[in-house]
């Protein structure tokens, strides 16, 4: 979507595509090759683009105001529990000779590879598995911790906090919105058309495994503690988009057709 829309807009900048909030307590950086290195801002001060220009990535809420104060900003919200699951997948695809450039963050994207339980459990990529939604809309905050997960007694605080900061974007959706497209063409104003893009290949086959093994019922409930943040804020986006559905079970609707999806990427 972000290159799709770089392009409708005709934005020529350049800018980091990823920051800190992404990587947690991680801070070997030299260790990763230049060229990736350079979409990475990992500190230090940023400059304040001109109006008119349109920034896009993996970026936290604040350095997004850094970079442009006055801009209005926008988020397309996913499901939680299907960001998760298609994470694991995605990193999971990644051969040695993907990651040998990534340095020392190979070793935290190889966590995929071990079974999704494992994987949920790592407090070294809690800043990608626990709650990313939440993190980014607050990032830094002192309840969330950069190596660990958050603690549920803080949860409503949390909540609630990020709630607010998103009552102040100029645009708020969720991919899964029926009117999503409707939406963001009527908020920028110009024409789009949707290309199928991003899709996550298929998992390499020594790392294929049924799908139905990997979510038990304690894996289960162990993904819903991952996401149980940024379910809310997905719930509440949804109900503010008027849309006449019962929220919860369309989030269990979608949450069953990825995973027949994902399935299939594990060769089922």
């Amino acid at each position: 979507m972000t290159d799709l829309l770089s392009r409708v807009i005709d934005s020529r900048c350049k800018f980091p595509v990823f920051d800190r909030s992404l990587f947690g307590a991680f801070s070997a950086f030299e260790t990763i090759a230049p060229t990736i290195r350079e979409q990475i801002h990992v500190g230090g001060s940023l400059c304040a683009i001109n109006d008119g220009q349109f920034i896009a990535g993996h970026l936290a809420l604040s350095t997004l105001k850094v970079i442009s104060p006055k801009a209005d900003f926008m988020t397309v919200l996913r499901e939680p529990r299907s960001r998760v699951l298609s994470l694991w997948l995605y990193w999971r695809t990644h051969s040695d000779d993907q990651l040998a450039p990534w340095g020392d963050w190979a070793a935290y994207v190889r966590r995929a590879r071990e079974p999704l339980a494992a994987f949920l459990t790592c407090p070294d990529i809690a800043c990608q598995t626990d709650n990313l939604i939440t993190r980014m809309l607050l990032w830094p905050h002192p309840l969330v911790p950069r190596d660990n997960f958050i603690e549920e007694t803080n949860d409503r605080a949390l909540v609630a906090a990020a709630a607010r900061v998103l009552d102040h974007f100029a645009f708020v959706d969720t991919i899964e919105n029926p009117r999503f497209h409707a939406n963001l063409q009527n908020w920028i104003a110009l024409p789009l058309e949707y290309p199928e893009i991003n899709a996550t290949p298929p998992v390499p086959v020594d790392l294929q495994s049924p799908l139905e093994k990997e979510l038990r019922d304690s894996t289960l409930k162990l993904l819903e503690r991952r996401t149980r943040l940024d379910s809310q804020l997905w719930s509440g986006a949804m109900k503010r988009l008027s849309i006449q559905i019962d929220v919860a079970l369309f989030a269990r609707n979608i949450f069953v057709r990825n995973i027949a999806r994902f399935s299939r990427l594990m060769g089922g």
